[in-house]
């Protein structure tokens, strides 16, 4: 546990130290690179964050629309997440992102289906959908559905 909170740590101080760049960075850039180096920087954290903790439930997917937000690690299909649970006639086009056994480690967990009874990850709590709509990977049309529908973000 203690390799977790040390990897943690140095998550947090890379965000930080990026940051602090950006602000202050007085050579006359707009920050637009400062942006990119921190994006990347939180990418290079989160995955190199799940490598350590042996998953692979999500990955970070980045575009100059949407900035960093969670893809399936096998297909690339964008997860989405909603108030509330995805039940009924909702599965048709909001197919839930399951898991075999419970699991929990820091924002990644999982819940418990209260309509099939399987578990489904969830990202900081909120249970995780792909859209059908998406026709291919990073694909973001479910973003605003119905306004209760976002992309899931670190």
């Amino acid at each position: 546990m203690g390799n977790k909170h040390t990897l943690f740590t140095i998550i947090v101080i890379v965000i930080v130290a990026v940051g602090v760049y950006q602000i202050f960075d007085s050579g006359g850039n707009s920050g637009g690179s400062a942006v990119v180096d921190k994006e990347k920087a939180v990418e290079a954290a989160f995955e190199e964050l799940l490598d350590t903790l042996n998953v692979n439930v999500v990955r970070l997917a980045d575009n100059d629309a949407n900035g960093l937000y969670l893809v399936h690690p096998d297909t690339g299909m964008t997860f989405y997440t909603t108030p509330g649970e995805c039940v009924g006639e909702c599965l048709v086009r909001w197919p839930p992102h399951t898991a075999k056994q419970a699991f929990e480690d820091g924002s990644i967990g999982t819940t418990l289906r209260s309509d099939t009874g399987e578990y489904q990850y969830t990202w900081k709590g909120e249970a995780l959908y792909t859209f059908t709509d998406d026709e291919f990977p990073n694909s973001v049309l479910g973003d605003g559905f119905k306004d209760v529908w976002r992309i899931a973000r670190p």
